[in-house]
């Protein structure tokens, strides 16, 4: 008899939503407040559990929670009225029943457990499904153990002492009123709180406030000095200048760390420092402004907020360009206002023409419309046909002045109707194309005969040709009719026209050539090529201004040998210039290249270890020099390495952390084997098996310490020799079997000490098998196990696990193959995406080839076409090789597509074919003398009742014969030609 029935939850699911949500009364416990600092942060002991069951035990049951005080349960895979059982903790049983259609909606059932006994190893809940009737679904009975994800326990009181010691949430820094008192009270209280990796990250921060408070006290006047000093130049304040890093907040925080200093004197000289950065940085902040603004007002007028674009947007009018220069000339910077007013001026120029184009548009709109009209009957392209005297120029004259607009808007229709009169331009002159393809071959050859070897290709015409030949090629050219077939031996001929031009003006141009490249070898010196900019180059060196120098040597023309010799003198003496300056940017280099160096071993940071002398200051050190290099380059290179060794100065310090805690959880793990957890005791605890000593060694094994280690690990061993005396006279052995992921049971044998066999899935026990008496098990599956899942059998003597097994899980999903019928030529499949990587193709037994399994699981390869019953194997290839139990087959079948029938041609009326189509035809192609000449859609056709086609189509007076094939935009259904029809 059912005993509850489950009430609609809509409302519930409305507030959490469709996910697991946290449980309304299961609150954050009270903070208490820090005592010692109003910014002190509170303390928040973290969740009690550390984590939570959540499985699809199936067969109908999507979704089982457990989060420590809640039983969450999903049963929107339940048909209407099947329910389900839940036996809790404290053995009393909850029922609850589907109220939708299975799949319908997300219903979920919350159960509160918190007030039971959770934390017992046998503590347990479980759940089976139920028909309709209230019995028992079989084989849907699931069992779930509470106490593993029960939590630490923590001591808020102790939490709050520590987080009391800090200024803030951050832990960055102790609070300035701290003491050693409270430092010591901290301590105190940590060693009564519960162990856990809480208290461990407490203890450390206690040792982080006590080194803190103790390096202050000496520390604050130095600190507030060099604060200051960081502000300036070269951290000097009577350098007159602020670095470039400097802001309000570094500002702030040295004033700060003045207001702590006690020395009235250095107190008064560091604040008059603080107030000359404070005006340096008033006065920059206000420049940056100034030039932000003005470059985003410049930038909003051009398309894009980009003046690459050499476009302004439709927006911008004489208004915002006055903005724009207003905000130009608050500019103080003369590099960033002369570039900024370059594009102001663009854009007052583009604005100007823009204004200019848009009348001349409108009635160069009307020239072209009159010359696109005229190109049609009634001077209307709705007419749809051009006028006899319509040709090639005509319409290239109508595209000119449409090509004169300049709004592409303008030209849309103009474009379409030219375009409309070009096709039918072209279809007039299909029919006379054949004697000007004969005069195309006349042109072409006479053309040839112009160049070397007689090809165009060579591009170097022959000693022999004049004008007389070119004029002579240009008369057979102008024979042909038909102007895209004259474009091929026109370009051919411009170009033999181009090279006999060049060959007769090269005489007169070697004076001009020399001075030319004079000019450009000297312009090249400069910035943007030009020797009025002031600039040269980086690139420009000594060797350049050498080459040029023989280049300007070389001119004749005493004038401009002047003028050049003037502007390569200039790059000279920039030269010079910019030598010096290098030489003392080199020597910076050089300081902070060796310190950084000498921060390593063998002074190399390629060596990947600091040197043991290095420390902070002389890290900071180098930082010092590293920041005084002005080439970017150069600086990041130094900067990285500088980086290196702060990270493996960083990474050493950590290293002693680690392995000190490697170390407390090795001597933990052995300790707590033995009586009182007394290594000298000379007993181990009853609970102490063969699984928590390989634990305890797996923790040893962690430690790099050579003599703890070797204590350690002696009496590991002793406790392991009490473990085998104990376990002498029993028999604990357990054997697991190899199963594939489908496998419905997992099995093996036992030794006759163990009384219980259960299935551990990821860590979780989720399943109690069955032994035998011959000492055989089988442990149900019952879909628990999923692609890399970590199965293990644990065997029990009544309560206590005496033996683990690890079962190897093999991978047996074979792969889905799509059909394949003889007019395919690839073969397409799947597997479960990232369980392989490869596959080998067999035709009929024999292997062909390999192919790669995509990253979503899918694959294909080429086959070609093969013919019905050939067999095709797939294998795929895994992490352990190609698996035998991965290989699925499949047939090659008949074709799905039957091929159209041949059309039936009928009779000529004048110069047309009439015949009639096949049901299912979208196209026609006509044959002339066996050649494909036309196609005609199905559109020109009458539809007969059978679904037929009657066509007639055009076939040219000159064809004797003709036939006629019936297309589908499936080409496999291409019919045969038709029986041909002679004229």
């Amino acid at each position: 008899m059912k005993s509850k029935k489950l009430v609609s939850i809509l409302a519930m699911t409305s507030i959490l939503g469709t996910s697991i949500a946290t449980p309304f009364n299961v609150l954050s416990e009270t903070p208490v407040k820090a005592a010692v600092s109003a910014t002190a942060p509170i303390y928040v002991a973290p969740p009690t559990q550390n984590k939570v069951l959540e499985v699809s035990p199936g067969p109908y049951l999507q979704m089982v929670r457990f989060d420590g005080q809640y039983i969450t349960l999903n049963m929107i895979k339940f048909a209407k009225g099947y329910g389900v059982k839940v036996v809790l903790p404290n053995g009393t049983t909850r029922e609850f029943y589907s109220q939708y259609a299975a799949g319908a909606q997300n219903e979920f059932v919350y159960i509160y457990v918190g007030d039971q006994n959770l934390t017992s190893p046998y503590s347990f809940f479980s759940t089976e499904g139920l028909y309709p009737s209230g019995k028992a679904y079989p084989n849907s009975y699931h069992t779930f153990y509470t106490a593993q994800y029960m939590g630490y326990q923590y001591d808020t009181a102790f939490g709050q002492k520590v987080y009391n010691l800090f200024q803030d949430g951050s832990l960055t820094a102790i609070g300035s009123g701290v003491t050693q008192a409270e430092i010591d009270a901290a301590r105190a209280a940590a060693s009564t709180a519960p162990a856990s990796p809480e208290k461990d990250k407490l203890v450390n921060l206690i040792t982080k406030a006590q080194t803190e408070f103790t390096n202050n006290t000496a520390s604050k006047n130095t600190a507030a000095r060099d604060a200051v000093n960081a502000l300036f130049t070269n951290n000097t304040p009577t350098s007159g200048s602020i670095k470039p890093t400097t802001t309000q907040s570094t500002i702030d925080a040295a004033k700060a760390l003045v207001n702590q200093v006690t020395d009235a004197t250095q107190k008064t000289a560091m604040l008059a420092d603080i107030q000359k950065a404070q005006e340096l940085l008033n006065t920059r902040t206000q420049q940056q402004a100034d030039n932000t603004a003005a470059d985003q007002l410049v930038k909003a007028l051009y398309m894009d907020d980009n003046p690459a674009t050499d476009a302004i947007k439709s927006t911008t009018n004489q208004s915002a360009i006055n903005r724009a220069q207003d905000a130009v000339n608050k500019v103080t910077d003369a590099v960033t206002k002369t570039a900024l007013q370059k594009q102001v001026d663009r854009a007052q120029e583009l604005l100007n023409n823009r204004t200019t184009q848009t009348a001349a548009d409108q009635a160069q709109q009307a020239v072209a419309n009159y010359a696109v009209n005229q190109l049609f009957l009634n001077n209307t392209p709705v007419s749809d046909a051009i006028k006899a005297s319509t040709n090639q120029e005509a319409i290239d004259n109508a595209q000119a002045e449409i090509n004169k607009i300049k709004d592409p808007a303008l030209k849309v229709d103009l474009q379409k109707n030219l375009n409309r009169a070009q096709e039918l331009l072209n279809q007039r002159n299909a029919a006379a194309s054949q004697a000007d393809q004969a005069q195309q071959a006349v042109a072409n050859y006479a053309v040839n005969q112009l160049f070397l070897n007689n090809t165009p290709a060579s591009d170097a015409i022959k000693a022999s040709t004049d004008q007389a030949a070119i004029d002579s090629a240009q008369a057979e050219i102008n024979k042909i009719k038909d102007s895209a077939l004259k474009v091929e031996p026109q370009k051919n001929l411009n170009r033999a026209q181009e090279l006999l031009n060049q060959r007769n003006a090269a005489a007169n141009q070697a004076e001009k050539a020399k001075q030319d490249v004079a000019k450009k070898a000297v312009d090249e010196l400069f910035n943007n090529n030009t020797p009025t900019s002031g600039a040269i180059k980086p690139a420009t060196n000594q060797k350049a201004i050498d080459d040029a120098q023989k280049l300007v040597d070389a001119i004749t023309d005493p004038a401009v040998k002047a003028e050049r010799q003037a502007d390569l003198d200039k790059a000279q003496n920039l030269l010079d210039t910019k030598t010096a300056a290098e030489a003392a940017e080199k020597a910076k280099q050089d300081a902070a290249k060796k310190a950084v160096d000498e921060l390593f071993n063998n002074n190399t940071p390629t060596s990947g270890a600091i040197k043991p002398a290095t420390n902070q200051k002389a890290i900071d050190d180098a930082q010092k020099l590293v920041d005084a290099i002005t080439d970017p380059a150069v600086k990041a290179e130094r900067q990285a390495d500088l980086d290196k060794a702060q990270n493996l100065l960083d990474a050493k310090t950590a290293a002693e952390v680690v392995e000190k805690a490697k170390q407390d959880a090795a001597k933990k793990a052995v300790d707590e084997l033995f009586n009182n957890n007394t290594p000298t005791s000379g007993a181990i605890k009853p609970a102490t098996n063969q699984k928590a000593i390989d634990d305890a060694q797996k923790a040893i094994d962690a430690v790099t310490d050579s003599t703890i280690k070797s204590n350690l690990q002696k009496d590991l061993d002793k406790a392991q020799q009490l473990l085998n005396t104990t376990s002498a006279s029993a028999n604990y052995s357990l054997t697991v079997n190899d199963a594939g992921l489908t496998a419905t049971a997992i099995t093996g044998t036992v030794g006759k000490s163990i009384t219980s066999v259960r299935l551990s899935v990821d860590g979780t026990i989720v399943k109690v098998g069955q032994i035998n008496a011959d000492g055989t098990y089988s442990i149900a599956t019952n879909n628990f196990i999923k692609a890399g899942s970590q199965v293990e059998v644990v065997g029990y003597e009544d309560k206590t696990e005496k033996a683990r097994k690890t079962v190897t899980i093999t991978n047996d999903e074979k792969p889905v193959l799509s059909p394949v019928t003889v007019d395919d030529d690839v073969i397409r499949g799947s597997v479960t995406a990232g369980s392989a990587t490869s596959f080998r193709i067999s035709i009929n037994g024999v292997a062909v080839k390999t192919g790669s399994i995509a990253a979503d699981g899918t694959f294909q390869s080429s086959i070609g076409k093969q013919v019905a019953g050939t067999v095709i194997k797939i294998e795929i290839r895994d992490s352990t090789g190609y698996n035998t139990s991965r290989v699925a087959s499949t047939t090659v079948t008949g074709s799905a597509v039957a091929k159209l029938a041949a059309p039936t041609l009928q009779k000529m009326e004048g110069n047309y074919i009439v015949g009639t189509a096949p049901k299912g035809t979208e196209l026609i192609t006509i044959y002339e003398n066996g050649v494909a000449v036309r196609t005609q859609n199905v559109s020109t056709m009458t539809v007969n009742s059978d679904g037929s086609f009657t066509f007639k189509a055009y076939v040219a007076p000159s064809a004797t014969s003709v036939q006629v094939q019936a297309k589908n935009s499936d080409k496999r259904m291409t019919s045969d030609l038709s029986t041909a029809f002679t004229k």
